[in-house]
């Protein structure tokens, strides 16, 4: 399920031109559908921390309910392959925002559960990692399915099934083992009144606050990747690629580093390690192009041809005007800022049409 619900919040986002175009939205809405998400997140957290200290299974039953719904209540909004419901996607959207914290905590309750000292780091990071995981089935399989607005409908309801599908042996996971498999899975956790106090703790922020940020990062690019990079002449499928690269990559760097963690206990020193080349990839990412390709040579276009000034006629008026006895007539034009049309005005008087006058001749 931690697989589905991110699968359900990336539905939209790397085919954002082809979802704005099918629910006749912004692309800017689009990407409030991710923002409802993740609001919907933080409203629920806190009756989510109350329930999974009463019951891992009664958090895991929640979700999967609260996905199953959200789900078909965007396809409800999507029948059609001519145009959708935006606002049946939006509610839908709020009901997976709402299921995941009941299932993203879910993992580190698991395996104090059902696992050793020895196994509880690799478990859990495991689990948690499905989370990503989803994203990455997002980002590589939708932008495949949709080629057009009208297929949104069909990726919509394609995404609801395997959502359906995962989500009903929730309600057949047993509550805990049979037997308890070792001593902490037996110790008493602090209530919710308890472990207040712990947020006065300055080593807790310190480790809070970065992972707030990063995952704020994280979020934000998974979701505006597509955007990002089709500017630049990517598809969609490729830019789906480069999501699907960037969280596989961090998936298997977690595969690694998770045992040799768990046996080590160098938690700190990870830390200390991963943040900064965090940082500096970064940094170094705001050395990517800022600014798009044109789309074709900028001669053919209308508005790249020079304007004639205002207040100077153009050589084809000046020269048509030269070739009538009034224009011969005419005074000298005076300095000042007909000065800047002396260049068209020299020409026109140097073109046949203009007649020159010769000096007379001596004794006539």
């Amino acid at each position: 399920m931690n697989i589905i619900v991110s699968w359900g919040w990336l539905t939209y986002a790397p085919v954002a031109s082809h979802a704005s175009a099918y629910y006749g939205v912004s692309e800017s809405a689009i990407n409030w559908l991710s923002t409802a998400f993740f609001l919907s997140f933080v409203v629920i957290s806190p009756l989510n921390i109350a329930v999974l200290h009463r019951s891992l299974k009664l958090s895991l039953v929640i979700a999967a309910v609260l996905i199953i719904i959200g789900n078909w209540v965007r396809y409800a909004g999507s029948t059609s392959r001519n145009g959708g419901i935006f606002a049946c996607a939006m509610v839908g959207e709020i009901l997976l925002g709402l299921a995941q914290p009941f299932i993203l905590a879910a993992p580190t309750r698991y395996s104090d559960l059902w696992f050793t000292n020895r196994g509880r780091v690799t478990a859990t990071a495991l689990m948690s990692l499905a989370n990503p995981l989803g994203a990455a089935l997002g980002q590589l399989i939708n932008p495949f399915w949709v080629s057009t607005s009208g297929d949104v409908s069909p990726m919509v309801l394609y995404v609801s099934i395997i959502s359906t599908a995962c989500c009903v042996p929730a309600a057949f996971l047993p509550a805990k083992p049979p037997t308890p498999v070792g001593p902490a899975s037996e110790t008493p956790k602090l209530s919710l009144r308890d472990s207040i106090p712990a947020l006065k703790s300055l080593e807790l922020w310190l480790i809070l606050i970065p992972y707030f940020v990063y995952v704020g990062f994280f979020n934000s690019i998974s979701t505006l990747l597509s955007q990002m990079m089709t500017p630049y002449g990517f598809t969609n499928d490729e830019a789906g690629i480069g999501g699907a690269i960037l969280i596989v990559v961090g998936l298997v760097s977690a595969a690694v580093s998770s045992p040799i963690l768990d046996r080590t206990k160098k938690f700190l020193l990870g830390v200390r390690i991963l943040v900064p080349m965090i940082a500096l990839s970064y940094l170094a990412s705001s050395g990517c192009p800022r600014r798009a390709p044109s789309r074709g040579p900028t001669s053919s276009s209308p508005s790249s041809a020079p304007h004639p000034s205002p207040s100077c006629p153009s050589p084809s008026s000046t020269s048509s005007s030269s070739a009538t006895p009034s224009a011969r007539r005419s005074p000298p034009p005076s300095p000042g800022p007909a000065a800047s049309c002396s260049a068209p005005s020299s020409s026109s008087s140097a073109t046949p049409s203009s007649p020159a006058r010769t000096p007379p001749r001596p004794g006539t």
